[in-house]
């Protein structure tokens, strides 16, 4: 069971998400339409809450939403014998999709009241953009140039550089903190 409190999902809750699902999306190995959850009953939603709900407080990620459908796009232009020349996309149960974005929903929540992500972070926020970053930038540029200073800057462009697989960053950086050991337990690998 849960060593940390963790909010019940609702039917309104799993509502609001599954309204936020794209009609036109291809199914899951599952062959469940986003349209067949769109058009649940609200017995439906009633029943899908305490399935949620349990699988939270268990920190349980059933092994069959973890399973996808790997399809390959061809990028324009590139030369099709090359595995770098297309675009893996990745097609999830429509239910894993909707636990998803419940566990999105909390994590970021902790995330936001627990202060955990630095002020400058940008990236992968909501209400942050790379407008706002590009502002902050220009602020502090001009707030030196006004005191007659000098600004140096460095950019890196550090795409693909390192990137760790799906969690082995936040398994490199556990805190004893019973919320992230709890998250960890869900192996979403």
């Amino acid at each position: 069971m849960a060593e940390y409190p963790i909010k019940c999902s609702s039917p309104s809750e799993i509502l609001h998400f599954i309204k936020s699902f794209k009609l036109k999306k291809s199914p899951g190995h599952d062959k469940t339409p986003n349209s067949v959850l769109q058009n649940l009953p609200t017995k439906g939603l009633t029943f899908l809450a305490p399935v949620f709900n349990t699988c939270l407080n268990l920190y349980y990620f059933p092994q069959t939403w973890k399973h996808s459908v790997i399809i390959t796009i061809p990028k324009p232009g590139k030369p099709s014998h090359l595995s770098s020349s297309y675009h893996p996309i990745s097609i999830l149960p429509t239910l894993s999709k909707l636990f998803e974005k419940i566990i999105k929903k909390r994590l970021q929540s902790h995330l936001d009241e627990s202060n955990v992500v630095p002020p400058h972070q940008f990236g992968f926020r909501s209400h942050h953009s790379s407008i706002h970053q590009l502002l902050r930038v220009s602020e502090d540029i001009n707030k030196t140039f006004e005191k007659k200073k000098h600004t140096v800057a460095l950019f890196m462009d550090v795409t693909q550089a390192g990137v760790p697989r799906r969690g082995e960053v936040w398994r490199s950086e556990r805190h004893q903190n019973k919320f992230w050991e709890g998250f960890l337990k869900l192996n979403l690998m």
